[in-house]
């Protein structure tokens, strides 16, 4: 979720694999102002997610859908602000079809200016690396990718370069910290690129 200091206003949310639940509550608790449409395509995830873990009803500000998440993207045809990918196979591996050019072209075609799109990169397979990261290279202004452990990344891709807004986003994240308890200033401090 820290990326979303990256982006100056923040309407509309895609989140691609809607799991437990649990970034659909933070957005939908912390973040009234927007539009969260999460695609998850197992049915069962979702009622247990309901049941269990206090994932709202759909309403006027969240859509969960069920859905395959490369053809709802390709088939869209509005704009956002974030795009969150969360997803995993059977095998917890990447799914494949996520994980294409033409996917990520399709993403930052449907990002608004300053959009953002982060991927969680889950025990990645050894095609997964320097030509992978090229390929993102090539569509979006920065890539960065952050290791949470030696088996996942976090990879965040911005369709707008963030240096030249540096002092605006540290502004943005001083004043959204007590709402989102994020620690954004030092996420920012430690952010790859950001000059200190």
């Amino acid at each position: 979720m820290r990326p979303v200091v990256f982006i100056e206003e923040l309407k509309d949310i895609i989140l691609i694999g809607a799991g437990g639940g649990d970034l659909i509550r933070f957005i939908y608790e912390h973040l009234p102002q927007v539009n969260l449409t999460a695609l998850e395509i197992d049915e069962e995830i979702v009622q247990i997610a309901r049941k269990y873990f206090a994932v709202p009803d759909n309403d006027e500000r969240l859509k969960v859908l069920i859905c395959d998440g490369v053809e709802y993207i390709e088939n869209f045809d509005g704009k956002c602000d974030f795009i969150i990918s969360d997803t995993y196979d059977e095998k917890n591996g990447l799914v494949e079809g996520l994980h294409t050019e033409k996917h990520f072209l399709t993403c930052h075609q449907i990002l608004r200016e300053d959009g953002v799109m982060t991927v969680n990169v889950y025990r990645p397979g050894p095609e997964w690396g320097a030509d992978y990261i090229k390929m993102l290279q090539s569509i979006f202004a920065e890539v960065y990718v952050t290791i949470i452990t030696p088996d996942q990344y976090v990879v965040t891709l911005c369709k707008k370069g963030l240096v030249p807004r540096y002092p605006a986003i540290l502004a943005r994240a001083e004043k959204m910290e007590p709402k989102l308890s994020l620690s954004l200033p030092a996420f920012l401090a430690s952010f790859p690129k950001i000059p200190k």
